[in-house]
């Protein structure tokens, strides 16, 4: 009985230990937002600011990455609420993935903010690639967090994507 609890906290202490090891994480921010990803990620923010990439170039080596993607754009003049901004951020979806299946769509209100949650399948040349969108709107912008994986391995690493997405904070409202 003492041998077992004894490999019981030596096997909670090695799983603890390795979660922490896992969320050393570096945070990038500017004037509108800030996210965090894992330190051993590699981030790109050479796009348009503030327009940013983080890849995780580790995830598949030889067949593909794992990315999170964010851009901001301005508002259109049809956004007067958040209903209609929701109904378009799908057939803007439709529109741009082409051949795409949407696996699941919600709104998601937090602590933090409220946002539009899309799950779609896509074919991109000879892969099929599964892609979570968050789609956030203020007064003046609408932020788009994409996060991008082969559809095989999504599942798997849909955990670590989110764990990114969820540190996203936006600053402006």
């Amino acid at each position: 009985m003492r041998t077992s609890l004894l490999f019981f906290y030596l096997l909670i202490a090695v799983i603890g230990y390795s979660q922490k090891k896992d969320m050393v994480v570096s945070t990038y921010k500017s004037s509108d937002f800030e996210i965090s990803y894992p330190k051993k990620w590699d981030l790109d923010s050479v796009l348009h600011s503030p327009d940013i990439q983080i890849i995780n170039r580790n995830s598949h080596p030889g067949l593909g990455y794992d990315i999170i993607s964010l851009f901001s754009q301005s508002i259109p003049s049809q956004y007067d609420n958040f209903n209609n901004f929701v109904k378009d951020c799908e057939v803007q979806v439709k529109e741009v993935a082409y051949d795409s299946v949407i696996n699941e769509k919600l709104v998601v209100q937090n602590n933090r903010s409220k946002y539009f949650k899309m799950i779609y399948t896509s074919e991109q040349g000879n892969t099929c690639k599964k892609i979570e969108q968050r789609f956030y709107l203020t007064k003046h912008k609408i932020f788009i967090v994409t996060a991008t994986s082969d559809s095989e391995f999504f599942d798997s690493v849909k955990n670590n994507l989110e764990k990114v997405m969820d540190s996203f904070i936006l600053k402006v409202q």
